[in-house]
C-alpha cells in the first residue's frame, strides 16, 4: 500500500505512527487536556487518598 495523498486515502499503521504529531493522544506520563474529556461512564481510579496539593487537584472519595 502506498502512502496516503488525499484526505480520504487509507494509511498503514506504520505511516500513522511515523507521522503522528501527538494530537488526539494522551501520554501515560502526563499530559494537558485542552478540551472536554468524555470518559463514557468510566471511572477515574488511582487518585491519592491524602490531601490534594492545590484547590484545582482531583481528590478521592475516600478523602472527602
Amino acid at each position: 500500500m502506498s502512502n496516503p495523498v488525499s484526505n480520504h486515502d487509507v494509511a498503514t499503521k506504520a505511516h500513522v505512527d511515523e507521522n503522528s504529531d501527538g494530537m488526539n493522544k494522551v501520554s501515560k506520563s502526563g499530559d494537558t487536556i485542552l478540551g472536554d474529556l468524555n470518559i463514557d461512564g468510566n471511572r477515574i481510579t488511582g487518585l491519592p487518598t491524602g490531601l490534594a496539593s492545590s484547590g484545582s487537584d482531583a481528590d478521592s472519595w475516600a478523602h472527602s
